[in-house]
């Protein structure tokens, strides 16, 4: 089996990514095999050359005693394959945190607003749901409760019931997204 020889000689996987690299970066498209046995670690035989050959992935070719490789298309796909399988198998970095995307609805962002712009006006960090609905709606009482009650169901704010009126401020979460938004990230 042919995927099997090349995966086998280590050499020669090693010498086809230096070969592949010197073309990608320097712009080199021959290089002799003194040059590419000096740069690697361990030895390059003759052998591992072959294989490389009769699977068609470099050319080589003798020019004033000197044994000069080349890599063909074939294997410049090797090469970037190979490279996608190596970074499946090593550890990704773990991320810290996920990022969540509300879809809320216009007036519920209004709300959120709404809320940020009292707390700023006032110093205060908790304000009445009165309030809220009063500078939503100016000129009627109608209820907000439908908004408010899902805008806790997202963990976006908070309520706490002072006598007989309620009072809401951000949530932990809800003041990250106020701070998205006003980023420009959300």
């Amino acid at each position: 089996m042919a995927l099997y020889e090349i995966l086998q000689d280590r050499a020669a996987i090693n010498a086809l990514k230096l070969v592949y690299l010197n073309e990608r970066l320097e712009q080199k498209y021959v290089m002799n095999v003194r040059s590419i046995a000096a740069q690697l670690a361990f030895p390059l035989g003759q052998q591992s050359l072959q294989i490389l050959s009769d699977h068609g992935l470099i050319a080589m070719d003798t020019a004033e005693g000197n044994v000069l490789v080349t890599i063909t298309e074939k294997g410049k796909r090797f090469v970037e394959h190979f490279d996608k399988v190596v970074a499946l198998f090593k550890p990704s970095p773990k991320q810290s945190s996920v990022r969540l995307e509300y879809s809320l609805t216009p007036l519920e962002w209004q709300v959120l607003l709404i809320l940020q712009k009292m707390q700023r006006e006032t110093g205060e960090g908790i304000i009445p749901l009165k309030v809220i609905r009063d500078e939503l709606y100016p000129h009627n009482k109608t209820s907000i409760s439908s908004y408010v009650k899902k805008l806790l169901e997202l963990n976006l704010i908070e309520k706490q019931q002072r006598g007989r009126e309620i009072w809401i401020t951000f949530s932990a979460a809800g003041q990250r997204l106020m701070e998205q938004k006003l980023m420009g990230i959300v």
